[in-house]
């Protein structure tokens, strides 16, 4: 059996996502290492073999037959899995991958990762943080001038939850403090935890929130 290529034999040849799914040349086997995507290194596979997907694995457009999985570690940055870390993108898809993945967040300091819509699961969440945010988009409320958070992590019936080492930040907009108001009850928190075992939350910062967590 063929040992799939290590990162030392892999190639620098692509600096975007976008330039290796567009290669005519690729074939069965190789596997290169993708800048944008962390370093990330992806191996190129036939299509008909996965169910390809936007995150780790791509449908190639130069090879149609073929396809680029990521080759995935215990614990990996989100980029590699496509989100940005830039507070404009929503990057809770590409997180929720990785939760899927089985495979633990480490954050990219000075990142934030936007939440745009909301993370549904019962599987284990694992993150570090690492110096990251995690920030909540603000909402327009059910009444005029009201405002709430994005709600980012729903999570039900987990065996672990971890997530240490970072910023959550509500994502308060200025314009409450100058005469709005805002709906960050219980019912409208950051993170709710319910029914989940080993639930550790440590060495965070919160900022910009009514109700951080719900449990």
């Amino acid at each position: 059996v063929a040992e799939l290529p290590s990162i030392e034999q892999s190639y620098d040849k692509f600096g975007t996502l976008a330039e290796a799914v567009a290669d005519a040349t690729l074939t069965v086997g190789q596997a290169w290492r993708i800048t944008d995507r962390a370093d990330g290194i992806f191996d190129v596979v036939l299509a008909s073999g996965v169910t390809p997907n936007t995150f780790n694995i791509i449908q190639c457009v130069g090879a149609p037959t073929l396809a680029l999985t990521l080759r995935l570690d215990a614990e990996m940055q989100p980029e590699a899995f496509g989100a940005l870390g830039d507070d404009i993108q929503d990057d809770a898809p590409a997180i929720d991958a990785m939760i899927s993945a089985n495979v633990r967040l480490i954050g990219r300091p000075d990142s934030t990762y936007l939440f745009k819509s909301t993370i549904t699961t019962s599987l284990r969440v694992a993150f570090n943080l690492n110096g990251a945010t995690l920030k909540s988009e603000w909402n327009t409320g059910t009444t005029a001038g009201a405002f709430y958070p994005q709600l980012m992590l729903d999570i039900t019936s987990s065996p672990r939850v971890d997530i240490y080492g970072g910023t959550i930040n509500g994502g308060r907009p200025d314009a409450v403090s100058s005469g709005n108001t805002d709906e960050v009850d219980e019912t409208n928190p950051l993170i709710c935890v319910r029914d989940s075992s080993n639930v550790k939350l440590k060495n965070n910062l919160f900022t910009n929130y009514g109700c951080a967590l719900y449990s």
